[in-house]
């Protein structure tokens, strides 16, 4: 691959806009000819955008091409293939034309070299808390180091970086046996590692920058713009968890995952989660419809699927509050409001005739699906602390269900330690 000084590699640096690469660049229209030139290729990132700015300007003294859409209608006018040097080909959404020879565009994905033969990876992990100290796993065939960057912070910060990049974990990636390997031969095992610190950060963690090294060159790269996700400092049940615990953790939750049921359970279960954390301070309705979809799929995973106390039919004949109410049985979980905690909620459900959390999350969530003068005027009634404890109490059922599923028995042992 090309040298590795048109890329950058000092990446430790807190911004709004990192800059990934500068060097020569193709414009590949969808009609007409390819046109050469230079750029950049910006990692972008603020409250409400996320993506690689590509800033091109052609050399052959000629103005662009007008860009039209491609003739088999998949993409639009404005738009254009690109490539590097060192690259595929790449998408590009054109947002603006500067002097006829030059454009700045918006893409989310340019990767390169990813058949080529690495002896490491280096994998940045934007906005994460945990791990909160420097540590080592051994995962099969595979030898990962994590160390926190000069961008790392900890629960002790005021301000959370949610309109900021902070590559804040960078995470090496060895073979044990020191032999070479491609991208695509440990991309699972990254992903699950990825999708278990979301899990442990209560926030989606992603890697925007991935490079690939051999022979003192970067071999192949993956530049990818991170999902909008809400950073978070408040603690979880991975906070001051032990080195040796929380790889013991890692460990048994990767086992789980290599099952392909569990797997795809865990993987959109914590991305429910996630979701759910997200918009709770934008929406609380938003959020109460994310954990109640969440808690539906657990109820039929747990009860129908994993356990089968219930057949399918008499699952689907149940109300959705006793759903809810089985799957806290199920995990050993109560299922009183604890109604002390939040002002004004013990008076509501008492006028309400709630009785427990699954009346409370399914009653709010009823109103709120079918929006009708009366739900309407009903909901406006209701506490803004009640909705939230709603939306709490159904994330809390979920976390411990995850925590107390056969799959997950480590962390169970841990969260009781602690206690």
């Amino acid at each position: 691959m090309g040298p590795s000084k048109i890329f950058n590699q000092d990446l430790a640096v807190s911004c709004n806009n990192l800059s990934l690469y500068r060097g020569e660049m193709t414009l590949v229209p969808h009609q007409g000819d390819v046109c050469s030139g230079a750029g950049t290729i910006d990692l972008a990132c603020g409250g409400v955008m996320r993506h690689l700015r590509v800033m091109f300007e052609q050399t052959a003294g000629k103005a662009l091409p007008e860009l039209p859409g491609s003739t088999d209608g998949r993409y639009g006018r404005g738009t254009s293939l690109m490539r590097l040097p060192v690259s595929d080909d790449f998408f590009v959404f054109v947002t603006s034309v500067a002097k006829e020879r030059g454009l700045v565009g918006e893409s989310k994905l340019v990767i390169g070299g990813s058949e080529q033969e690495c002896t490491s990876l280096s994998v940045y992990l934007l906005n994460g808390l945990i791990p909160g100290h420097d540590t080592r796993w051994i995962l099969g065939d595979w030898c990962i180091s994590s160390t926190r960057t000069a961008c790392a912070y900890g629960l002790t910060r005021v301000s959370l970086p949610s309109h900021e990049i902070n590559l804040t974990h960078k995470l090496t990636v060895n073979r044990q046996d020191q032999q070479s390997f491609r991208w695509s031969q440990v991309e699972s095992t990254v992903r699950m590692l990825l999708t278990f610190l979301s899990f442990a950060n209560c926030s989606r963690i992603s890697a925007p920058v991935i490079y690939g090294h051999g022979d003192g060159a970067i071999r192949c790269f993956r530049f990818a713009s991170p999902p909008l996700s809400l950073p978070t400092n408040r603690r979880s049940w991975a906070t001051d968890v032990g080195e040796g615990d929380l790889s013991n953790a890692l460990s048994l939750f990767l086992r789980a995952t290599e099952n392909t049921f569990w797997g795809s359970i865990l993987d959109r279960a914590i991305g429910w989660q996630i979701l759910t954390e997200g918009v709770i301070y934008d929406s609380r309705e938003q959020a109460l419809f994310t954990v109640q979809m969440l808690l539906e799929m657990l109820s039929f995973v747990m009860l129908v699927e994993h356990s089968q106390i219930l057949g399918e039919a008499g699952y689907g004949k149940l109300p959705a509050s006793d759903r809810i109410t089985l799957l806290c049985g199920h995990s050993g979980q109560k299922v009183a409001l604890e109604s002390s905690r939040v002002d004004g909620l013990e008076p509501f459900c008492k006028a309400n005739s709630i009785n427990n959390i699954g009346e409370l999350i399914t009653g709010l969530r009823n109103k709120l699906i079918h929006p009708t003068k009366k739900n309407r005027e009903y909901l406006d009634r209701v506490p803004r602390d009640v909705l939230l404890a709603a939306v709490y109490s159904g994330l809390q059922i979920a976390s411990l269900v995850m925590l107390k599923a056969r799959v997950l028995l480590v962390i169970t042992d841990i969260l009781s330690q602690k206690r």
